[in-house]
């Protein structure tokens, strides 16, 4: 479960800060491994964080604490020298920022950092609980295996076995949407196909119902880093800070480079998700009010809005607008 009691950070707490994104990013030009150890060197560099570590210290610390094997920790140490992000002073590792790994394995923006147990990082099933640390930033939302795997480069078959791997720390939740603008079979097949969608009748009850993406419920023991006490005394949560810190030095580097940032696409909000049934009805209005604007303009409107209505049995039910 996830445990929200941690109260420090420090190397005997057993918790390790990543950043999901850089190592998702570094997994999809196969150089996750050198990034784990840089991620593990910067763990061991706690609670003062200097960037230079015992090279010695170090390689005690991941064979014999972690009990990886001596191949292993010279293959991820290769990898991370040649990248850069680990350099080799004297008797020391000098170890780069957060902003220049993320640069040098394609990662253009970093999200909140992520608490994993220390156990779990270093173990097996290292990459499921990365996966399990960045769908956490998207926790009881709907979205599709495609679009997960779109975020993080992961295929789709081994996101749903990262799913079965993390067993009872990730809970799917089913998810339907009820069409009663569809009065007959007759109309599934047009409306599927000016929609795009795949309408189906439900034998039991007669109504026209679509499929739509799971929930995913995280439970796995993934945590944010925990809030610092500055030197007036005061409680600062600077998981933002950091975040922002990254990202601007990342702006930095790729304006200086000239690297092209590409057009963005606006997406509207496809899913109604409010608690309270008033702001449901609010947000429908308002998201109602664009595709008017949209219709009138002479876009093709190829998408329903997905109003959440109840839970029944586990599965969740909406109402498509």
């Amino acid at each position: 479960m996830l445990d929200d009691s941690i109260t420090e950070v420090n190397k005997k707490s057993q918790w390790v800060k990543i950043y999901p994104e850089i190592i998702l990013a570094a997994a999809r030009n196969k150089n996750a491994g050198a990034v784990r150890l840089w991620e593990l060197a910067k763990y061991e560099d706690q609670p003062n964080g200097y960037g230079l570590i015992s090279s010695q210290a170090f390689r005690h610390f991941i064979i014999n604490d972690l009990k990886w094997k001596l191949g292993t920790f010279d293959r991820y140490l290769n990898q991370a020298e040649y990248l850069g992000i680990i350099e080799r002073r004297g008797d020391y590792y000098r170890l780069v920022a957060p902003a220049i790994t993320a640069l040098v394995v394609g990662c253009k923006h970093v999200g909140a950092p992520e608490m994993i147990k220390l156990k779990k990082f270093a173990g097996k099933c290292w990459l499921a609980y990365t996966y399990a640390a960045f769908m956490k930033r998207f926790n009881g939302q709907i979205m599709s295996a495609k679009t997960i795997q779109k975020l993080t480069g992961i295929p789709i078959r081994t996101i749903y076995h990262y799913d079965r791997l993390l067993g009872k720390g990730i809970r799917k939740r089913h998810n339907y949407a009820r069409h009663e603008g569809v009065k007959s079979k007759e109309n599934i097949w047009d409306v599927g196909v000016e929609k795009g969608r795949h309408l189906f009748e439900n034998k039991n009850s007669g109504k026209i119902l679509e499929r739509l993406p799971n929930k995913r419920f995280i439970f796995s023991t993934i945590a944010r880093p925990p809030k610092h006490t500055d030197n007036q005394g005061k409680t600062v949560n600077t998981i933002r800070g950091q975040k922002d810190k990254i990202n601007s030095a990342l702006n930095a580097i790729l304006n200086t480079l000239n690297y092209p940032e590409g057009s963005q696409k606006v997406h509207l909000k496809s899913y109604i998700d409010n608690e309270k049934l008033a702001d449901r009805k609010e947000t429908e209005r308002g998201l109602m009010a664009i595709l008017k604007k949209k219709a009138l303009h002479g876009e093709r409107i190829s998408q329903f809005i997905y109003r959440f209505d109840c839970v029944i049995r586990g599965t969740g039910f909406y109402e498509a607008i």
